[in-house]
């Protein structure tokens, strides 16, 4: 599914690690997945018209905490949701399944997060320091933060008494930060 969200994006071969991680391509990922269930193996949505989910990019990390969080009976929310958003009817079993890969895409682009936060920490040798965090990850999806701390502690295997060690610090609007900063640094003197 990285494979195919790479072909199809504006940047093919560029920013992979983005794509793995980042809210907008998560629902991609999730989005490839239904279809791909659906189209080739037949395994939901059965006899049903699909075309409102061949729309490339309809789908963000929010649509993947909406279904993870639901705790509804039978996952009634996910069920009408799928319903009033994509026009198909979901089973309380086919709702189960996409609970089951929003929360897999979830925690695998968690921990790829933590992953790429280790790497770095390593190779500079930094003990301690602030991660400035921006994007609809850390906007929609509540849980993203406190779970790639977790996963952090895990990697590094740090005890928990040592969280302090690595912040997360929110950035407002990071990319024009980051845009005012390199434009700064790349003046003439």
């Amino acid at each position: 599914y990285d494979l195919m969200i790479d072909r199809e994006s504006p940047r093919p071969g560029q920013q992979c690690y983005e794509k793995m991680i980042a809210g907008h391509y998560l629902g991609e990922i999730f989005r490839q997945i239904l279809l791909d269930m659906h189209e080739k193996r037949d395994a939901i949505f059965r006899q049903q018209d699909v075309t409102s989910l061949r729309k490339q990019n309809i789908m963000d990390a929010s649509d993947l905490v909406l279904i993870e969080k639901d705790t509804s009976e039978d996952l009634h929310c996910t069920r009408v949701y799928l319903q009033r958003r994509f026009n198909v009817v979901a089973d309380a079993h086919e709702a189960l399944f996409c609970r089951r890969v929003a929360h897999l895409i979830g925690q695998r682009a968690i921990r790829l997060y933590a992953c790429g936060i280790t790497a770095i920490t390593l190779k500079k040798g930094y003990d301690s320091c602030d991660v400035a965090v921006d994007g609809s990850v850390f906007s929609k999806y509540p849980s993203f933060a406190d779970q790639a701390m977790n996963a952090l502690d895990e990697i590094l295997q740090r005890p928990e008494g040592l969280r302090q060690r690595i912040r997360f610090t929110s950035a407002t609007d990071g990319s024009g930060v980051g845009a005012a900063v390199i434009a700064a640094l790349s003046q003439p003197k």
